[in-house]
Formats: structure tokens, sequence, C-alpha cells
């Protein structure tokens, strides 16, 4: 008779041979070489400094992208298959989605996406962007969004873990009778997507918390990872302690360390034009920052940020991932398309 560790194993690997533990790729190469793309049974904690754009990242790579992917023919996921819950603690659901979405399409389809043309802060949308959002095209676009989500606003957290607890029992079956339950989804394919934004929020409307409380809440997370295989994407606020320090690490992420320590993978997001400084480094090519007549007196504002995966369970580990943001519109390039090299 095997005993439950053996029977784990051979679940798994059955799992892995059969494709059940795949995943979804992200549209960022370099992302998928550290983390292996968006991982059932995972937790990432993506974190970066206030303003630095990391919700519109994330909806951009959790949420467009994946909808994206799971309607396109040529995939092996069907809309059916994935789920994703988005607890927005931060950012309402308003009109600036409809904005982000209608972007995401554009961009798609080659056309121009830049703040000068389409959403500047400064100016309203371009007339493009207006006849993309009446169009039958992001229309449909928003309903597959929404089949797919489940989208909640100043939900409590136990709320938020009962909601998710109930989905699960609902969405997985136990395949053994030993004393230690073991679950895994009736469909092969499944995956469910939660995104918490971000996480310090949650509770308090001021977002103020204590440590002990992110101890418990990363548990919780932790907990759904490993009941059920959730794919877990909490996002948080770090708190940078050096002026010129780019990419936030465990000691920036004062209020996160436990979902720093309990996370598979971890990605900071640093905005190069928020430092004081003109140039940054990167894989030995120098990236212009200041305004100069170089670069039309524009520098590198929303058009350039960088990723630093700094923890990852693969022990893959890249410091600096430079990608095109466009932070007004929330489009993500895998290559930045205005980099000078100097």
């Amino acid at each position: 008779m095997k005993t439950l560790f053996e029977k784990i194993a051979s679940r798994t690997l059955e799992n892995a041979l059969s494709g059940r533990a795949k995943g979804i790729p992200f549209p960022i190469d370099k992302l998928n070489d550290s983390l292996l793309g968006i991982l059932p049974n995972s937790m990432t904690l993506w974190a970066a400094e206030s303003n630095t754009g990391k919700t519109r990242i994330l909806y951009y790579l959790y949420w467009f992208w994946v909808v994206d992917y799971c309607n396109r023919a040529d995939t092996d996921r069907n809309p059916e298959d994935v789920l994703i819950y988005i607890y927005a603690y931060e950012m309402p659901l308003d009109r600036s989605l409809a904005l982000m979405s209608a972007a995401y399409l554009m961009d798609k389809k080659g056309m121009d996406v830049s703040d000068a043309t389409v959403m500047g802060y400064e100016g309203k949308p371009s007339e493009e962007l207006e006849e993309m959002l009446k169009s039958e095209e992001h229309s449909e676009f928003m309903k597959k969004l929404f089949k797919q989500t489940r989208f909640r606003v100043d939900t409590k957290y136990k709320s938020m873990i009962k909601e998710l607890y109930t989905l699960g029992m609902e969405l997985t079956e136990k395949i053994d009778d030993d004393e230690l339950e073991f679950r895994q989804f009736t469909n092969p394919k499944q995956m469910v997507i939660v995104m918490t934004d971000h996480i310090g929020n949650a509770t308090s409307p001021k977002g103020s918390m204590e440590l002990s409380d992110f101890k418990t809440y990363s548990q919780g997370h932790m907990k759904l990872r490993n009941k059920f295989g959730f794919t877990m994407v909490p996002i948080q606020q770090a708190n940078p302690t050096e002026e010129n320090h780019l990419i936030p690490g465990h000691r920036q992420m004062r209020d996160t360390k436990n979902f720093f320590i309990e996370s598979d993978g971890v990605v900071g997001a640093g905005s190069p034009y928020k430092l004081k400084i003109d140039t940054v480094d990167c894989d030995g090519l120098h990236y212009q920052i200041a305004n100069t007549p170089h670069n039309g007196q524009r520098g590198l504002l929303d058009t350039i940020l960088f990723l630093g995966v700094t923890k990852s369970r693969y022990g893959k580990l890249i410091p600096l991932i430079p990608v095109g943001f466009k932070g007004a519109q929330g489009i993500v390039y895998s290559d930045p398309p205005t980099i000078r090299q100097i």
C-alpha cells in the first residue's frame, strides 16, 4: 500500500506529464525565463513604490492578456478553464478600466498608443481611442473580460478567504481518504487566478496595518494556494529606504516581509525616471533618463520600466528586466521601444 507521500508524488508526476500543471506564459519572455509563466499552485508577490504603475501592469499581465490568451484558437486553454478574481482594494472599477482595455486592443492591432495621441495626463482621450471605446470589438472584449472575472471592491479579508474557500471546495475533489487532505481540480485545465490589489488596504480604509496582520494574511493566501492550487497574486506597496534604489528588495518591503518569505516568486517594479539620476545601467547598456535634445526633451518618462525578479523557487533570477511601459494606458512591451543607447 502506498504511503500518502507516495500517492501525492505519483499524482504530482501524473499531473505534470498530462499537462495539468501547465500554466499560461507571460507576454514578456524574460519573465517566463525566471518565473516559468503564470502557474497554478503558486504565489507571486508584486511590489513597487507608490505611483509606479503596478496595478496597471498586473491588469495587463494577469487580466487582459490572460483572457485574450484563453480566447485564442491556437492555445490549449478555454475561457471556461480560467477564472480570475480581482479584489480591488485600491483602484476602483471606473472609466480608466475601459480606457486601458481599449488601449490594449489598439496596441494589439498595431495602432499608435502614445501618451500624446491616446490618453495623456494633461488632455482627454484621442478620437481614435474614443472610437475604439464605442466599437463592437471593445464591447465584445469587455464581455469576455467579465465572463471570466469576478471583480470585488471593498471586500473584507475574511470575506474574501471565505468566498475563495467555498469556490475551492466546489471546483476540487478530495482524492485521498488519509488524515492529510489532498485535493485537485475536477477540470484538469482549471486555473483560478486571485489578485489582491493591494493587500495593505484589505481591512483598513487608511491602509495602516500591523506586521502581525500581514503574517495572518500571507498564511491565508498560502493555504488557498496549497489546498486548492490557486494562483495567488498579492500586490503590495514597497517602502524604499534608499533614494537611488531602483528595485525594491526584502528590506524595502518592510510591511510585506511575510509575503516575501512565503511567496514562490517576488517581482519588484522600478521607475528610473523617479530617481535623481540621469542614466541607468542594465546588462551593460546605458539608458538615458534625463530630458535632453537627444530624446526630444522627454527622457524615458512612461516609456520604460524595470522589473526585477528578486526571488524564484526555480532559482532563475534576472536582476533587471527592461520593459516598455505606457503608464497612462497600462500597455507593456517586451522590448522597450524608445530606449536610447549612449
